[in-house]
């Protein structure tokens, strides 16, 4: 086979215009002339005994010259052994700008910021941060996102026995975890599927497939029990004592207390509305006011809008309640929480009044039925629980004297006329219920 000659090609042919094809120089470099004119130089070489067409650039990016010294650096690439295609893909790989590492502390702070205003509680929006903070953070914080792998997530939730011990502080840190990582995945920062997927920790057998858990209720104080427990309650005068004694009198969850600002209150209906945005349930919640709940709500601050103000500007934390409660609980009822006064309520409810049961549910907020059932439900049951629940307060202040300091005159008690203590309907709450001693606060007179 005769030799090929090198440089058949001139600048002036090579910008002529030419029909298309293909245009041998030599050594291996084309010219390649598409149909529609366009005109780039193609190297072709044979790299392990196959023929292989590298690409080098136009006739605009790369002179008549240009393409022969890049051919000649080729070819040596070839003699040596090294696929020059490979070779320039390593090349623009190591100049490619390095890629920021995005750590899974960066990404979940930047979600917690981007997601708190919208959820419910101040209770969540710690514990999110916390939980972090204490379980992952010190084991995968610091590490790049696309680096976490299953293993990882289980060094997290299986730390000290955590998924077995504390299954269910186990089971919120790796669903967090999982919401984080479902950004980078969606980002693109993380290949393939989340790390922390319950199906990928389970069939690569890094948690076990069930857990044996036991449904623990907070503890509750017998309600037979409480009138004494109030009777001390009332001899206090602080805020966090006030909104302890508010909640126990309305079955309102920690939360909505420690939440309920001035507006909320309708002092014309003595009702107390809490907004959808701030109801476990996100629905719109009427409260029915009893004066005596009434009573231990402590005169409005200039300024502070908080039903229950803590220090400075802010409402009361999330403990205050808790800890005027340890001032007061001993013997039997030393573990009693305030979230369980909500299941003295129902218990009250239950075996002493003569409450249906979606009034007595409707009391403490519970949505019951189907959902076909409460979609065409349109009553709140307001004017049965208002006599339900001015039974309860009675009921829990009956042993406190008119000198408890709690229970003294304020503008919203000395407003109430004399006939809204009036003793509880007995149809209403039952007769039992019906007869309990009735308090009437000094300012409305007996």
């Amino acid at each position: 086979m005769p030799k090929v000659a090198n440089n058949q090609l001139t600048v002036k042919k090579v910008e002529s215009n030419l029909p298309a094809g293909r245009y041998l120089d030599g050594g291996g470099l084309y010219l390649n002339v598409t149909k529609g004119g366009a005109k780039q130089w193609i190297f072709r070489f044979s790299y392990n005994e196959r023929t292989r067409e590298m690409g080098l650039g136009s006739i605009n990016a790369l002179s008549l010259a240009d393409a022969r010294q890049a051919v000649i650096k080729c070819r040596q690439l070839v003699l040596d052994g090294i696929n020059p295609i490979e070779e320039r893909k390593k090349r623009r790989e190591a100049n490619k700008p390095a890629t920021p590492v995005v750590t899974f502390k960066t990404l979940c702070e930047q979600y917690i910021k981007n997601n708190e205003d919208g959820w419910k509680s101040s209770v969540h929006r710690n514990q999110w941060r916390q939980t972090m903070e204490t379980y992952a953070y010190p084991i995968i914080g610091d590490m790049a996102a696309d680096t976490i792998t299953i293993d990882d997530i289980g060094r997290v939730v299986m730390q000290d026995n955590m998924w077995l011990e504390k299954h269910p502080t186990a089971t919120n840190v790796r669903g967090r975890i999982e919401t984080v990582l479902n950004v980078a995945v969606a980002r693109g920062i993380i290949k393939g599927e989340n790390p922390a997927r319950l199906v990928l920790l389970k069939a690569a057998n890094i948690i076990p497939q069930k857990v044996r858990t036991r449904v623990t209720h907070h503890a509750a104080m017998p309600y037979d029990e409480i009138p004494t427990f109030m009777e001390k309650l009332t001899r206090l005068t602080s805020s966090s004592a006030r909104a302890l004694a508010f909640t126990i009198l309305t079955g309102a969850r920690t939360g909505e207390t420690i939440g309920a600002v001035w507006s909320e209150i309708d002092i014309e209906t003595d009702t107390w509305v809490i907004p959808e945005h701030r109801m476990k349930a996100d629905k719109e919640h009427r409260v029915p006011l009893s004066p005596q709940m009434l009573a231990v709500i402590p005169p409005r601050q200039m300024g502070r809008n908080n039903l229950f103000p803590g220090h400075v500007s802010l409402g009361l934390s999330n403990m205050s309640m808790t800890s005027a409660m340890r001032k007061l609980r001993q013997g039997a009822n030393s573990h009693a929480t305030v979230h369980g006064f909500r299941s003295s309520l129902r218990d009250w409810l239950a075996e002493e009044t003569e409450a249906k049961h979606e009034v007595a549910e409707m009391c403490l907020a519970h949505a019951t039925g189907s959902a076909v059932t409460r979609a065409y439900r349109r009553t709140d049951y307001l004017d049965q629980r208002r006599a339900l629940m001015r039974a309860w307060s009675a009921y829990c202040l009956s042993q406190c004297g008119e000198g408890a300091p709690m229970l003294q005159s304020n503008a919203l008690a000395s407003r109430l006329r004399p006939d809204v203590d009036c003793p509880p309907d007995s149809a209403a709450v039952g007769d039992k219920a019906a007869s309990a001693p009735a308090f009437v606060h000094p300012s409305i007179g007996r």
